[in-house]
């Protein structure tokens, strides 16, 4: 997922940079993934990928969080995992990507 430059790919108009505990989320979700079956990671990295390509297309139909008028949401299909990000002028940005059953309070106390 990254290119030569470390952690920024490039979609459509914007550059999506993935925080470094984006991709430390993004590790261990496929080590889970992988201890439950052989394989499973990678059907995971299609769907998030996927979902990195509807965020590049419209970014800004995608759902605020906790009133924040900036952080917004997207859920990966297929999966219990919600993505973070941030729309800035030319690129997205990806904070984390965080299972769907964890807390309100755990998720902000994660992206502040």
């Amino acid at each position: 997922m990254k290119n030569s430059a470390g952690n920024k790919l490039s979609m459509a108009n914007f550059d999506i940079q993935l925080a470094n505990q984006a991709e430390k989320d993004i590790e261990e979700i496929c080590e889970c993934y992988e201890q439950k079956k052989k394989g499973l990671s990678s059907y995971f990295i299609h769907h998030f990928e996927h979902g990195l390509q509807r965020i590049t297309n419209n970014p800004s139909s995608f759902t605020f969080v906790f009133k924040n008028k900036q952080l917004r949401k997207f859920h990966i299909r297929k999966s219990p995992y919600k993505v973070y990000f941030l729309i800035n002028k030319n690129s997205i940005e990806i904070l984390a990507i965080i299972h769907s059953g964890r807390s309100k309070r755990f998720i902000k106390k994660r992206l502040s």
